[in-house]
């Protein structure tokens, strides 16, 4: 008389449902046994529903056995296992497939982050976008921050105040913040806080820098974190700087203004400009170059200022004076601007150079010449 063979059953011995590794640890061999009196035809494992590379199948106590090793745990070696395994269960079922029960691995690796660009270098009044990556398992947690404040908790509390006028009624400022899956924009930016953050995804923050002005020009750090539960790491954090110089064509704070020398005097005109980077400053008399190491004109200048000065003034120093900027600015077409004309003039108090005598004697019908003479300037 033909005993029956038992049903096959297949399982994985000594393992939890769900395991937690750190990247580049050993993932313990997923041992996949089948209990079954016959062996057999294939023992196979899937990932995720695909089938892997074939294992040897062994039968070292009775039952037959398949493992699975992973010598040095990869991000891409999380996933969902599964043993299958096909028998000649019976004429019935000649090809009888059993699955083992699931083991989830998941591994973990600390997080990190690149900017993109490092460093970048735009004019005032435009935009710039800076973009951030992150990469970690669990996904990280992706922030920007810009002088030691977090620009989404910025955002987030300057759309607050938007919504909630004086009298506690709600409203909206126009442009508004939106939520689509994983993609997420944040709050819009004003003139004075000009700033736009896009999520793409778990792994990517983009940072909008719209109608950038000087005053944030700096550094802004990418932080990204999170939290590793193997081998006790905890919260693990990563940060990047990225560099944003903001240029400003030189131009004119103040203008040379006209005035008047008297001959022998001093005096100080002044021309001031502002620029990023600072601008160069020159001066012109009656359109030509000024040699700032003549007898006696001096010129004085510093990165937002210059002042002419006269001394010991003289007709040659009659004429138009005008102030020239310039600086080497690299995102748009440098520009050289021209001041306001500042016409000096030359002054001297009237004075007698001839008098006439004090008194003259003079005959009865007789002619009298008297002399006067007098010089200055205007005349």
């Amino acid at each position: 008389r033909c005993s029956a063979a038992s049903r096959p059953s297949v399982f994985f011995p000594n393992k939890p449902s769900r395991e937690v590794v750190y990247i580049g640890e050993e993932i313990d061999a997923l041992a996949c046994i089948v209990t079954s009196d016959i062996k057999p035809s294939s023992m196979r494992w899937e990932k995720d529903g695909t089938l892997l590379d074939a294992r040897p199948l062994t039968q070292p106590f009775g039952d037959y056995e398949t493992d699975y090793n992973i010598p040095a745990a990869s991000v891409n070696d999380s996933g969902t296992y599964v043993c299958v395994a096909t028998t000649n269960y019976s004429s019935r079922e000649p090809n009888f497939t059993i699955r083992s029960p699931a083991v989830e691995i998941f591994v973990e690796a600390p997080a990190n982050v690149s900017v993109n660009p490092e460093s970048v270098v735009v004019l005032e009044g435009t935009s710039v976008t800076l973009g951030c990556s992150g990469s970690g398992s669990p996904p990280p947690d992706l922030s920007w921050s810009y002088d030691g404040f977090d620009i989404r908790d910025q955002l987030e509390q300057q759309e607050s105040r938007n919504e909630t006028n004086y009298f506690g009624n709600s409203s909206r400022s126009g442009n508004e913040s939106s939520s689509m899956g994983g993609n997420e924009t944040v709050p819009s930016s004003s003139d004075d806080f000009p700033f736009v953050l896009r999520q793409d995804g778990p792994y990517r923050l983009w940072l909008e820098i719209q109608n950038i002005s000087l005053q944030f020009a700096g550094q802004y750090t990418c932080t990204s974190q999170n939290n590793i539960t193997s081998s006790q790491r905890g919260l693990v954090t990563a940060r990047e700087v990225a560099t944003v110089e903001i240029e400003v064509p030189a131009d004119f704070v103040s203008h040379p203004s006209s005035t008047s020398i008297l001959l022998g005097g001093s005096l100080s005109i002044t021309c001031a400009a502002f620029g990023n980077p600072d601008p160069f400053i020159d001066w012109l008399f009656n359109g030509i170059r000024l040699d700032s190491n003549s007898s006696n004109v001096r010129v004085e200048s510093n990165s937002t200022a210059s002042t002419l000065t006269i001394t010991n003034g003289d007709t040659e120093n009659e004429g138009n004076y005008t102030c020239r900027i310039s600086n080497n600015v690299t995102t748009t077409t440098p520009t050289t601007k021209i001041s306001e004309t500042a016409q000096i003039k030359l002054e001297d108090p009237a004075s007698f150079t001839t008098r006439p005598p004090a008194a003259e004697t003079v005959l009865l019908d007789e002619s009298l010449s008297l002399s006067c003479r007098a010089s200055g300037i205007p005349t």
